[in-house]
């Protein structure tokens, strides 16, 4: 990820007292079949290469994968909410729709599009 430029930087709302770490929602694309995946982590860096390195059983067999969006929450449930939704028929076109403006998605070469949200209304 060091190498990514990140794109788009948003913060909705600043941090609250207590909030110790940050929960990404990211999308990974497979090199192999350009297929994505959805989930939600509080390390982004461990699980990528956890992805990589095939611990990850719906990802082993579609290996290599590269990180090319995410999105930061301080809530566990938002940010749960928004992994559902981007997983949905409409998510999947509004985040077709915010990879193809960045170029995250149509260039593919290792850009990474984030967007910090605390809460997504």
């Amino acid at each position: 990820m060091s190498k990514s430029r990140a794109i788009g930087q948003q913060i909705l709302c600043p941090p609250q007292a207590g909030y110790k770490q940050m929960y990404k929602l990211y999308v990974l694309k497979s090199k192999k079949d350009n297929r994505r995946y959805i989930g939600y982590t509080k390390d982004i860096e461990r699980r990528l290469e956890e992805h990589n390195r095939g611990k990850v059983k719906s990802t082993c067999k579609r290996r290599p994968l590269e990180l090319i969006y995410f999105e930061e929450y301080f809530d566990k449930l938002i940010v749960e909410k928004r992994e559902k939704f981007l997983k949905s028929g409409r998510g999947r076109k509004l985040l077709d729709e915010i990879l193809l403006a960045s170029g995250g998605w149509s260039a593919g070469g290792g850009r990474t599009t984030s967007i910090k949200n605390l809460f997504l209304l």
